[in-house]
């Protein structure tokens, strides 16, 4: 005789409640599971209330159904989405006082581990991924403050509760500062601990909270940054290349000067390294170099060509390129500091030079540097009204400038230049020269 279907839901129902009630049985699992230790019942069904029951598998927990009546059509039962159980550890040298509260807090819904002593916290620690510990401060061997502090290296954002037979603020203070969230008294009401594991969850996950924040920001801060600084670097590289064509533009004028920049702009780039500058004031000695005469371009031809002694209205004249090229360059302020260099690159330490008269370190370090290394290449280089002069004379001229003109210190990583430029040059024959004779070549 075929069943009819309302019966058969009521019997699984009602089989469904006998399991429940079952000794031993405590946990949503093992009533899942319950009807592994029934004997299997067949049943006879009517083909009507065959196409009227709906089996559907839960996908979240294997072995159980979701049964429904409908019309004449199955319906579909979707699944469940059920969220991730929550961990707790409980701590403490007391088992009945463990069990009391796992199964209390198991049922809360949490999932509960339960140790007696710190080792073996520290081991489930190491295991799981707890969101709170209840620990007992009085643990034989490691102390739960000590516990605390251990725990927290492994697990960050554990939630810690820590209980104690007795109101002690002292140990109350040391555990808080350990990281503890909260600190009960024994016996502590259940309803209590509930809601101090609840405030400390709703603590560390606004910690979590805050420092994923904190993290993106620092994203951003950094990526930002980056892209500024890939920016400025751009920008540089357009207006450093927009003041180059106008120093070409002034080197075409003068065949004395052709190349100049570029030499003096290399010169100085080497006394810096050689004084151990870091690599952006390098940069900027290196750029200083290559623009530090782009005010000539507004001297008058005659004047820059002309093969004897100035006059002092023609050198007044000379003197104002530094006011010239400041006027070119102001438009330019991402090109700082090498702006101040150009802008000091005639100063000189007494005082003496122009067009502010600054004296000693009131000279940027970038304008010293370009001071020797502009006066060096034109030692060096043919001028209409001398001729070159080679290094070694030129580092002669320029010692006795020392102290009043330039500075010692950049003329002291100029002559090291020198000589390790000298020494790069001789290097490929040194084999087929003597020692004492390379020694003196290269000195």
């Amino acid at each position: 005789m075929p069943l009819a279907l309302g019966s058969i839901v009521d019997g699984l129902a009602m089989a469904r409640d006998q399991r429940a009630t079952r000794p031993g049985l405590h946990s949503a699992t093992d009533l899942g599971d319950a009807h592994l230790l029934s004997p299997p019942v067949s049943y006879t069904i009517s083909e009507e209330d065959r196409a009227a029951l709906c089996l559907h598998q839960d996908s979240a927990t294997s072995g159980r159904y979701a049964y429904q009546r409908s019309g004449t059509r199955p319906a579909v039962v979707p699944p469940v989405d059920r969220p991730t159980v929550q961990q707790i550890l409980v701590v403490d040298d007391e088992p009945q006082l463990v069990e009391v509260m796992g199964r209390y807090l198991r049922r809360l819904g949490y999932e509960v581990h339960l140790a007696g002593t710190a080792g073996q916290a520290l081991e489930l620690v190491r295991r799981h991924k707890f969101v709170a510990m209840v620990c007992d401060v009085g643990l034989p061997g490691i102390s739960g403050t000590e516990l605390v502090r251990c725990a927290l290296l492994d697990e960050p954002h554990l939630a810690i509760v820590m209980c104690t037979g007795a109101n002690d603020a002292a140990t109350a203070k040391a555990a808080m500062a350990r990281g503890a969230a909260d600190y009960l008294v024994k016996p502590v009401p259940l309803a209590e601990l509930g809601a101090s594991i609840e405030r400390a969850l709703v603590r560390r996950q606004g910690m979590i909270e805050q420092e994923e924040g904190d993290r993106q920001a620092r994203d951003l801060l950094s990526n930002r940054t980056e892209e500024l600084m890939a920016e400025r670097s751009a920008l540089q590289a357009l207006t450093a290349g927009v003041a180059e064509a106008l120093v070409n533009a002034m080197e075409q004028k003068d065949v004395f000067l052709r190349g100049h920049s570029q030499r003096v702009a290399q010169l100085a780039g080497e006394i810096a390294v050689a004084m151990e500058l870091d690599a952006a004031t390098v940069a900027a000695v290196q750029l200083g170099g290559r623009l530090h005469d782009v005010g000539k371009i507004g001297i008058r031809e005659a004047v820059l060509h002309k093969p004897g002694r100035l006059s002092e209205e023609e050198y007044a004249h000379v003197k104002e390129h530094v006011a010239i090229g400041m006027e070119i360059l102001a438009p330019l302020p991402n090109l700082w500091p090498a702006l101040e260099f150009v802008h000091h690159h005639h100063e000189r330490v007494d005082g003496s030079g122009y067009p502010q008269g600054l004296r000693g370190e009131a000279i940027s370090i970038g304008g010293r540097i370009l001071a020797v290394a502009d006066t060096f290449d034109a030692l060096t280089s043919i001028r209409p009204y001398r001729e070159r002069l080679g290094e070694t004379e030129a580092l002669a001229v320029l010692g006795g400038m020392t102290g009043t003109m330039l500075d010692e210190t950049v003329y002291a990583a100029l002559e090291q230049v020198v000589r390790d430029r000298r020494a790069r040059w001789l290097a490929p024959f040194a084999a087929d020269v003597p020692d004492t004779l390379f020694m003196q070549m290269a000195s």
